[in-house]
């Protein structure tokens, strides 16, 4: 798989056409729903659904509505869901972007908080106390 910099790097030449780009890197590009992703997720956590719930607080409906496309959740609720899967840090900037939202950042402190928080696999709690204890805001 090639890095998105690689990818720009691809685009950047001017002799390539926007369909020769989609033929060579094709398999790079994502394909799959967001329903299909959160489901990959789900099994790559080996956590079951209510575990996820609970760990994510959500409520029941609502998670089961993100997972079948029905409710398109915020930027904060997409982390709180993937802290509760226990996701690593390259599905999380994925499934940011797949949903149109800015990945992670490392120049913005309180993405440094969420990085390191992914990383440690740290609860929603433990992490809202660590951007509390930091003055950033807390996951909604």
């Amino acid at each position: 798989m090639k890095t998105t910099g690689d990818l720009l790097k691809a685009l950047s030449f001017p002799e390539i056409s926007p369909e020769k780009y989609l033929s060579e890197y094709g398999d790079e590009l994502i394909t799959a729903s967001k329903q299909e992703v959160w489901e990959a997720l789900v099994k790559t956590s080996g956590l079951r659904k209510a575990e996820i719930i609970r760990r994510s607080q959500f409520e029941a409906v609502y998670f089961y509505e993100v997972l079948s496309g029905k409710k398109t959740p915020s930027r904060d609720k997409v982390l709180r869901l993937l802290l509760g899967m226990q996701a690593e840090l390259a599905d999380c900037q994925r499934v940011l972007q797949l949903y149109g939202y800015r990945p992670l950042y490392p120049r913005i402190s309180r993405d440094v908080l969420l990085i390191s928080a992914i990383r440690q696999s740290l609860s929603l709690t433990q992490l809202q106390q660590l951007l509390e204890a930091h003055g950033e805001e807390p996951l909604k």
